[in-house]
Order: C-alpha cells, then structure tokens, then sequence
C-alpha cells in the first residue's frame, strides 16, 4: 500500500523529536509512505520573515 503524505509548513513547527515520530509513525505503519514536504528554505522574503517571527512566538526552533 502506498500512501502520499502531503505537508505543508508543518513539522517545522514541532520539536525535532515530534517531527521524528511522525515520520517514524508513517514508516512504521505503511510498507511505502511517501512525504511530500513544503518548508521555508529561503528566510529572505516577506513569507521567510513571517515565519521566523512566528517561530520566535511559538519558540520552536
């Protein structure tokens, strides 16, 4: 069975060891899971910034 994670500006949001079992979980529990990740790389634009100042409120990273 293959199944399609899709997430979105996600696990950036929990602890490392959080995001860790998610993945963990999917690996686990399905013989193929796939994530398809979107995640801010590029800090730089009007987007990155928010994010920053939202992780800084939510001290996750």
């Amino acid at each position: 069975m293959l199944l399609n994670f899709i997430i979105e500006c996600v696990l950036i949001y929990l602890d490392p060891d959080s995001s860790h079992e998610v993945v963990g979980w999917a690996c686990r529990t399905f013989s193929t899971a796939v994530f398809f990740l979107y995640e801010q790389i590029h800090p730089d634009d009007a987007f990155g910034q928010q994010m920053i100042r939202n992780l800084e409120e939510f001290k996750s990273h």
